[in-house]
């Protein structure tokens, strides 16, 4: 099948049809960004006017209130550019130089933008090109391909003008929110990609950049479309997912801080005096779990968020979208979140205090202490405590149970799937790292040797892993650790060689 039928038929399944490029170059008049970056030029052009009464008096004409012996950088604006550029013509020596650079640079862009426009109707786009003021096109398009700066100035600023008008159309269109491409002529692109698609709230596989350069070849453009549009439907149930998430979340929130307000001071202390005294845990700690629990109730009592995530189930998984510049960073980031607590959230303990889920790394400062504890471990190990909850709290245990893990620095090439025995990752420090548990290597410290080391700088707690994770990995451990081996049972049957003979025949 052409390339062309095939693309057609996507569009039709999918319901596109619509495209807009959205470029500077396709504004008629320059405006005050595009020529700040023009020092030199301006300083010439205010020495020369005075000597230039003629083209004072035009300009003067258009704005009454200009006035050349006070009149400063500072007081440039829109409209006085526009003036100049209706001026242009008429004194072309006084203004050429002005609007060199910035005629040269429209005129490279609008070839760029008629290739893009000649390829897209070619392929039965319907086309509508559109500059700066583009919200109403945009909001009617199915494809936007939008220039990186729609101003000369190529700013910070530059970049949230036409993010904040992308965040007001994504917001109204979110049951078919665009397919966005980012194109640009600037080698900073792909610096500007990320900042540009967190900010206009869009997933990476309805999101590309383009260089400008590249939309003369009309057969990968017309690819990048194509799988764009292959992944378009299941790329809208992930952000419809999103979007519910991100809308209910404040709900979800203000149920619960109603709940919790009616708790009262009263109640703090009788939870602490009924429980929390026999318990020994501190009431910080408690109350942030129980809060925890009561958010998550909230969050999925939310039908909203329940509705969209059904949808999520039938996302086709057989086709894998084509990602432009994949990073791992984020999903790294979900994993070691999902994994592990929040740093903050560790505090709430003292430093000499050991629960389910501490992870515990020697300190390069280690003195000289012949601590056991120090002697089995190294810099690129740590020590995860895996005594139950109850056993830490309630029985005045002396020794704690700990696995041994070994650290190894993730990159893109090397990230571990396995979770059986292994952590994907730990972040210390700001940097990544995989643990290989050592499932086999179960040892047993005192605890208030431990607690000695944690006091004296010798160990610190690295992390606190969030309790399921725990369990999983406590869990492993005594199912390997309590295995039964068993004798071999006698085969029925068994090998036996043999060698056979056979005469042989003799030739008459």
């Amino acid at each position: 099948m052409e390339k062309s039928k095939v693309l057609a038929e996507l569009m039709n399944k999918n319901g596109i049809k619509k495209a807009c490029i959205v470029d500077d170059a396709n504004d008629r008049l320059p405006e005050y960004r595009d020529m700040t970056a023009l020092a030199g030029e301006w300083d010439d052009f205010l020495d020369d006017m005075p000597q230039n009464e003629s083209l004072v008096n035009a300009i003067s004409k258009e704005i009454p209130s200009f006035d050349l012996e006070s009149f400063s950088m500072e007081e440039m604006d829109d409209k006085f550019i526009k003036v100049l550029w209706e001026l242009k013509d008429e004194y072309p020596n006084e203004l050429s130089a002005l609007f060199q650079s910035y005629e040269s640079t429209k005129q490279s862009d609008l070839e760029y933008v008629q290739t893009l426009k000649d390829v897209l109707e070619e392929n039965t786009f319907e086309v509508t090109t559109v500059g700066r003021d583009f919200e109403s096109v945009a909001l009617k398009s199915d494809v936007i391909f939008i220039d990186l700066f729609l101003h000369l100035d190529q700013t910070e600023g530059n970049l949230k003008y036409s993010t904040e008008i992308l965040k007001e159309i994504i917001a109204k269109r979110t049951d078919s929110p665009p397919i966005i491409i980012l194109v640009s002529r600037s080698p900073r692109l792909a610096d500007h990609a990320e900042y540009f698609r967190d900010e206009c709230g869009i997933i990476e596989s309805g999101f590309r950049i383009y260089k400008k350069v590249d939309l003369k070849n009309k057969n990968k453009l017309i690819f990048s479309i194509k799988k764009l549009l292959e992944s378009y439907q299941d790329s809208i149930k992930v952000w419809k997912f999103l979007y519910a998430w991100e809308e209910h979340a404040n709900k979800a929130v203000s149920e619960t801080v109603s709940s919790l307000k009616k708790l009262d001071l009263l109640d703090h202390n009788m939870v602490h005096n009924l429980l929390l005294d026999d318990e020994g845990q501190s009431s910080a700690s408690y109350f942030m779990d129980l809060f925890d629990s009561l958010l998550l109730h909230s969050f999925e009592s939310q039908t909203d968020i329940i509705d969209a995530a059904k949808s999520l189930n039938s996302i086709d998984f057989s086709k894998t979208p084509t990602i432009q510049g994949l990073q791992k960073e984020p999903l790294q980031d979900l994993v070691f979140k999902s994994a592990f607590m929040g740093a903050e959230r560790c505090l709430l303990n003292d430093t000499t205090s050991i629960e389910l889920g501490d992870v515990f790394k020697l300190s390069e400062d280690t003195g000289n202490t012949n601590e056991f504890l120090q002697e089995e471990a190294d810099v690129d190990s740590v020590w995860l405590v895996i005594t139950p909850s109850c056993d830490l709290i309630r029985c005045g245990i002396k020794n704690i149970g700990l696995l041994k893990g070994v650290l190894k620095q993730v990159n893109h090439d090397n990230w571990i799937t396995d979770t059986k025995t292994s952590t994907p990752i730990i972040k210390i420090y700001g940097a990544a790292y995989s643990v290989k548990w050592d499932i086999k290597s179960f040892m047993t410290y005192p605890k208030e040797n431990l607690q000695q080391l944690l006091k004296d700088g010798i160990y610190f707690r690295v992390a606190k892993m969030r309790e399921v994770n725990a369990l999983g990995l406590q869990q492993n451990f005594t199912s390997d650790y309590s295995r039964v081996g068993q004798r071999a049972i006698l085969p029925s049957v068994f090998k036996t060689p043999r060698l056979s003979q056979y005469p042989a025949q003799s030739i008459s």
